[in-house]
């Protein structure tokens, strides 16, 4: 049995990338090639948002957001969530977690590591006073993992329900 430890450290992983891997394989004095191929589950992925209503708290939206699903290695980080103007950020709810990725590129957010606002990333909530229109920033210097992000936000008209 031949096994492949494919690293692409140091590398943007773009669209659905595949690697391929080539061994040279030497045994009793006999040689050849052995090729294998890697895929990114999440090739190309540098945030991907998603949200619900919880039918036990209808007035929240509470949001997801993985970070570098692709595994990339990124530096000066910024992501920026502008939500409709019907809603009101809760800055407090957000959290940033560790990942565990799994061998078929399944990635879960690994609650047991919690990321520090202030020494991990930076966050900002601004309101346009105007309007009401609320931006939430998050930055962070250098990443070369997944990353899951959580907040809320309130719904302020009817449509919750």
């Amino acid at each position: 049995v031949i096994e492949f430890k494919t690293s692409v450290d140091e590398k943007v992983i773009e669209g659905s990338a595949s690697y391929d891997n080539t061994a040279s394989y030497t045994n009793q004095g006999s040689s050849r090639d052995v090729t294998g191929k890697v895929s990114i589950q999440h090739g190309g992925e540098s945030v991907k948002k998603g949200g619900e209503y919880h039918k036990d708290d209808p007035d929240h939206v509470y949001w997801h957001v993985m970070i570098n699903g692709a595994q990339s290695v990124l530096d000066d980080v910024v992501i920026t969530d502008t939500p409709s103007p019907n809603q009101v950020l809760d800055p407090e709810s957000l959290v940033i977690y560790g990942t565990n990725v799994k061998e078929d590129g399944t990635i879960t957010p690994d609650k047991s590591v919690i990321l520090e606002e202030g020494k991990d990333y930076t966050l900002e909530v601004t309101t346009d006073n105007e309007t009401g229109q609320q931006k939430i920033v998050v930055k962070m210097a250098h990443i070369e993992a997944p990353y899951y992000m959580e907040y809320r936000s309130l719904v302020t008209s009817s449509a919750a329900g």
